[in-house]
């Protein structure tokens, strides 16, 4: 039997909606500018599941890799004025078939959901909610985004189960990418992978794999079967009081490290979180 009181949180670009055309899009704009030649729908789309700084570095000519640093940002910057102007070509976000159906199925378990995604904050509430009136935010018991913390950090997690106000269960992330298992595992939440294109795109499935989830499906029918098993088989947790912005300093390399005491993986006292599967 499993637990009733379940969080399941989605990632929002390759789990729920599919945004690599508008990604590819802007970033052929930033391309241009700066007189570079734009890449390929399909050179963009088969590193799909990369950090988007990964994804620009491979594609731009070695001869101008100090624009890489530069271009994630601009595109971003970008792709955020292109979602308020309404005479916009960008391609339009479009929701992955199922997903709503499932989220539904979800809320009327009362199972309570919410987004934890890298996309910066106003892109997705100015333009995705307004584009795919399936889901909107009242879908959702919470919302973190990239501009609050960034996946692997623990703290996206335990932040969005704070503001779902979710104190004691099981937490089940689920994503496209191998940063949102790494981020799950370093919250002690379980982990599902959502391989919903492998047959276009088997790099990304071997990547999201190689990660190693808890568990992975290739359809949203899956989900829901897919968390209660999972539920049954992981013990509930204290979830109270896990995200505390004062208890974390910022490491060397840029790392969130633990000053205090904390349960959960990554939050071992003066431990670094995971930054690889």
């Amino acid at each position: 039997m499993y637990s009733n009181d379940i969080l399941v949180l989605f990632d929002w670009d390759g789990t729920v909606a599919h945004g690599t055309p508008m990604g590819h899009w802007g970033t052929c704009r930033i391309f241009e500018k700066y007189g570079l030649t734009p890449p390929e729908l399909e050179d963009y789309a088969a590193m799909d599941g990369l950090p988007f700084t990964e994804i620009v570095g491979a594609l731009v000519p070695d001869t101008h890799q100090d624009l890489a640093r530069i271009i994630p940002g601009e595109t971003l910057a970008f792709l955020e004025l292109e979602s308020a102007n309404p005479d916009t070509e960008m391609p339009p976000i479009t929701v992955i078939a199922g997903m709503p159906e499932a989220i539904l199925g979800l809320k009327e378990k009362n199972h309570k959901t919410g987004i934890v995604t890298n996309r910066e904050g106003a892109l997705l509430h100015s333009y995705d909610f307004r584009v795919i009136p399936e889901i909107g935010t009242t879908a959702f018991n919470a919302i973190v985004t990239g501009n609050q913390i960034k996946k692997p950090d623990p703290c996206a997690i335990w932040m969005a189960a704070e503001a779902a106000d979710f104190h004691h269960g099981i937490i089940v992330m689920i994503g496209d990418t191998p940063t949102d298992i790494m981020a799950a595992r370093n919250a002690g939440a379980v982990s599902i992978g959502v391989a919903f294109h492998h047959e276009e795109n088997p790099e990304k499935t071997a990547r999201l794999m190689a990660a190693n989830p808890d568990e992975i499906i290739y359809s949203p029918d899956e989900l829901i079967y897919a968390i209660e098993t999972l539920a049954a088989k992981h013990p509930a947790q204290d979830w109270q009081n896990r995200y505390d912005a004062t208890s974390f300093s910022t490491g060397a390399a840029g790392q969130h490290i633990r000053r205090g005491s904390g349960g959960g993986s990554g939050g071992a006292p003066g431990r670094r979180y995971s930054l690889v599967p």
